[in-house]
């Protein structure tokens, strides 16, 4: 064999041997540390009224909203999609048999008019309860959860992290007849939990290595500084969308009042 032949024979092998020490993962199963769980205070004069009103007349209070609809659907930002989402949780107050109330009638009345006496909204609207939504956001960087851990192993050695968002939404449940909040809840959403947040890792064995989110259509945000990925609330109606978010807060306030 000659000396060339050799050489190459050589390097073809370390690049063989190098080569057998890459590692690819799919990491879809993050141990993500436990999220905040929901917080449900409802006091028997709702049940009450419920139980009285089998067509309860529901009205939602929801704060003042600086985008328009046109701009909450195409962003991403910590209040993206409230409109909707405030819209969902009509229809699913509707669909449970309630009878909805529009809530802009509500708003002029209360932030126009400056009327807060319950007994002249409960005439000029005709409501029997007010869900007032004092905050509900979806990729507030405040409310995220973050791990370096997964089954076999973690990244802390690389420096990679894991993130999710959590959507959050605190809400009192007013007696409008008498003023008295019949329920305060406080709900929070793991994206991750409603769809899977998968990611790619991959050590070529020569000091190359490479971590990012394995689904490129998902909606996300890479932190260079913290080289965090983060799975975000995104836009469509599929898993994982501010859309099933809102659905599934909707449910969740139409469970409160099935209690």
């Amino acid at each position: 064999m000659s000396a060339r032949s050799l050489v190459t024979t050589l390097l073809l092998l370390a690049a063989s041997l190098l080569g057998g020490c890459a590692t690819t993962l799919n990491i879809n199963s993050p141990n993500w540390p436990p999220v905040t769980p929901d917080d449900v205070s409802v006091r028997p004069s709702l049940k009450q009224l419920v139980k009285e009103h089998p067509s309860l007349k529901v009205v939602l209070r929801v704060p003042n909203v600086t985008t328009n609809v046109t701009q909450a659907g195409q962003t991403l930002s910590g209040n993206a999609g409230l409109d909707h989402a405030y819209d969902e949780i009509e229809k699913k107050l509707f669909d449970a048999g309630y009878v909805v109330r529009d809530r802009a009638l509500l708003s002029s009345l209360i932030d126009k008019e400056g009327i807060t006496s319950y007994k002249e909204i409960q005439t000029r609207v005709d409501t029997d309860l007010i869900i007032d939504v004092s905050n509900l956001h979806f990729n507030d960087p405040q409310d995220w959860i973050t791990t370096q851990n997964y089954a076999g192993g973690n990244l802390g050695p690389y420096g990679y992290t894991m993130g999710e968002a959590v959507a959050t939404v605190e809400a009192k449940f007013i007696i409008v007849e008498t003023g008295e909040v019949g329920a305060i809840v406080t709900l929070h959403l793991p994206v991750c939990a409603y769809s899977s947040c998968d990611y790619n890792y991959f050590d070529d064995g020569m000091g190359d290595i490479s971590f990012g989110f394995a689904d490129a259509n998902r909606a996300g945000q890479y932190d260079q500084n913290s080289q965090t990925y983060t799975y975000l609330w995104g836009q469509g109606s599929g898993p994982g969308s501010i859309n099933q978010a809102a659905d599934t807060i909707a449910q969740k306030i139409v469970d409160v009042l099935k209690q």
